[in-house]
């Protein structure tokens, strides 16, 4: 029973140790000086072998940075110094203000594909559920949260490699959208 116990909490703490730096991994998505600690939405899809291949990541805003976001805009995100983790995908630069414009590759209506392949996956069109290479699940309230965010005025975005970073004040949120 004792080796049996032992075993199960090698197990555990691995386990553990696993979900923490998974965890940690997720907030170096966006800039540390955005981000608390808080993940509130997942919804990741593997294709094959590699990793997760699309996925949107949902974060709460601090209230400190909201704050400075209303009062500072884009002059404070342009300030915001580099994540030092792990290549060019945590950097920001070149933040934007929304409404994004229909001219981005995944906002143009005649792109959007509307198959009964993906159909369950997109909403409406335009909408971010476009931005995914891979379509994924995306719970409606979070599609209508973004999609609201991205497509009218008062919020911010920014493009990684493959990636999305957009803050949205008015509802202390931040999301994280990918597409390898």
């Amino acid at each position: 029973m004792k080796t049996f116990l032992s075993i199960a909490a090698v197990f555990l703490f691995a386990w553990t140790v696993w979900k923490l730096a998974q965890y940690e991994e997720r907030l170096n998505f966006v800039p540390r000086a955005l981000v608390g600690w808080w993940v509130l939405y997942v919804s990741e899809e593997s294709f094959g072998i590699g990793g997760k291949h699309s996925g949107i990541i949902v974060y709460d805003m601090p209230d400190k940075a909201k704050l400075r976001l209303i009062r500072e805009g884009l002059d404070w995100l342009e300030s915001l110094p580099p994540n030092k983790f792990r290549g060019r995908r945590y950097k920001f630069q070149d933040w934007r203000a929304t409404p994004i414009p229909t001219t981005e590759r995944w906002t143009v209506p005649e792109r959007c594909r509307n198959d009964p392949e993906t159909m369950g996956y997109h909403y409406r069109c335009p909408s971010i559920t476009h931005y995914f290479y891979f379509p994924i699940h995306v719970d409606r309230e979070v599609v209508d949260m973004v999609d609201q965010a991205v497509f009218s005025s008062g919020a911010y975005y920014t493009y990684g490699r493959g990636s999305m970073v957009i803050l949205i004040p008015a509802q202390s949120r931040i999301v994280y959208v990918y597409s390898k």
